[in-house]
């Protein structure tokens, strides 16, 4: 949530028909992943995972060859919507690894630049998240004390991060965010 609104200033100045598309396409996702974690078996789901992870990870590393491939400096609007769509599925089913299957999908269909990418990112995670977790609040059984940690830290990391990613190195930040999230991958198989 902290990144969501600190986000929204600098995506103002951006693409408002992508913000805006893209927030309904989050809102959809996050909304049909909350109703199937609430509705079917969580072990399914988490056999994949792992796989999902990794292969978001993957395409963030290897984004630059991604991006000649699959553009050729042309936009893939129609990949970007079903991409987001699925993607916030999957968020608001589980979560891990999201921010970085969207922040991949950004860089390889659209044009963005990695700052922005990155504050989309949270701003479409942000709006899935909370579609899903006020379901959850709703239907689903919540530990109220952990999650308002959860929340507390969320806040104060989306807040402080979007500001200090437009500042950083874009290919750098791109490498270190893939390798976590090939880490990420390996611990959620093995763990």
């Amino acid at each position: 949530m902290g990144s969501t609104a600190q986000s929204g200033r600098s995506l103002l100045d951006g693409d408002r028909r992508r913000l805006i598309i893209g927030a309904v396409a989050s809102l959809i996702g996050g909304t049909v992943g909350a109703v199937l974690l609430l509705s079917t078996p969580a072990e399914a789901f988490e056999a994949v995972v792992p796989f999902l992870v990794a292969i978001a990870a993957v395409a963030l590393l290897v984004q630059p060859v991604l991006r000649r491939w699959a553009t050729s400096h042309v936009e893939r609007p129609w990949v970007f919507i079903l991409g987001l769509t699925l993607i916030s599925v999957y968020g608001g089913y589980f979560g891990a690894g999201a921010g970085i299957m969207i922040l991949a999908l950004m860089l390889v269909v659209t044009s963005e630049p990695l700052w922005r990418a990155a504050l989309s990112k949270s701003l479409f995670l942000g709006i899935a998240n909370t579609v899903a977790a006020v379901g959850f609040m709703i239907w689903g059984p919540v530990e109220w004390w952990a999650a308002l940690a959860m929340a507390v830290g969320c806040l104060a990391g989306g807040w402080c991060g979007p500001p200090v990613v437009k500042r950083l190195p874009p290919g750098p930040l791109r490498i270190v965010v893939g390798v976590c999230g090939l880490g990420l991958a390996g611990w959620l198989a093995f763990s």
